[in-house]
């Protein structure tokens, strides 16, 4: 049993129930890796509901189709009205099939195992400086769509998917921004995305990660700061992409 509750902050869930659905292999699996492939999330019903929401967005705010001849100038430019974030991330905040994803009791059950696993209790593997908390409340947090297409159908001039290689989402030098007179506005130390169609051949997909580099990000940081590889505080701050050395061990 699942409610769920609107406020100002988002949509809040309660579970009532304590029924798992990751195995146990599944939690290693995260814990060791950093990362975890859910198969079959999200039903093909609403799967196909969210394409459908994301190619109308299209269609109504930059006239594009996939239907039609292959321009490269004329995709760029209409690229650029829907996409001003890294990684091809469109202004598409809300739709129906949006709100359905992040309201589906199985993918509110799959992040509630993995904190229940991680960050809900003392644990220095897994820091959090809010103390203990009830792994099935949580808020929905609301972001983007993605959207890509491939660079070989785009001028050669434009990078249209810029800032996609490794970064970090935090500072991880003061992760729960302590320091800064802002402070941490939310804290989402488990993310997750849902694929749309299948990228399975190898630099098709819209995701990179290094697995089991959560368990090494402290020390690598501060091995780092030692050698002065970073360039400046202001390459740290929340929102900013670091980008991170493809001949990183």
């Amino acid at each position: 049993i699942m409610h769920r509750h609107l406020s100002r902050a988002g949509i809040l869930f309660r579970s009532f129930t304590s029924i798992a659905i990751l195995s146990r292999s599944q939690i290693h699996s995260f814990k060791r890796d950093g990362y975890l492939v859910v198969p079959h999330a999200v039903d093909d019903s609403l799967l196909q509901r969210y394409q459908l929401d994301v190619r109308h967005f299209m269609q109504e705010k930059a006239h594009y189709s996939e239907n039609l001849p292959r321009d490269p100038d004329l995709l760029s430019r209409q690229l650029s009205l829907i996409s001003k974030g890294f990684g091809a991330m469109m202004e598409l905040m809300h739709a129906p099939s949006m709100y359905d994803i992040r309201t589906d009791p199985f993918i509110h059950r799959v992040f509630s195992d993995l904190y229940e696993a991680t960050y809900s209790k003392p644990d220095s593997s897994w820091p959090n400086m809010y103390g203990p908390f009830i792994s099935s409340n949580m808020y929905s947090f609301v972001n983007r769509a993605c959207y890509r297409v491939p660079d070989s159908w785009l001028p050669s001039s434009v990078s249209q998917h810029r800032g996609t290689g490794p970064h970090l989402d935090l500072n991880p030098h003061d992760p729960f921004e302590t320091q800064s007179a802002r402070g941490l506005v939310f804290w989402q130390p488990i993310q997750g995305f849902v694929s749309l169609s299948n990228t399975t051949a190898p630099k098709q997909g819209g995701f990179w990660t290094v697995p089991g580099f959560h368990l090494q990000c402290e020390q690598y940081f501060l091995e780092a700061q030692k050698r002065a590889a970073l360039q400046s505080d202001d390459a740290l701050k929340r929102g900013n992409a670091l980008e991170l050395s493809r001949d990183d061990p």
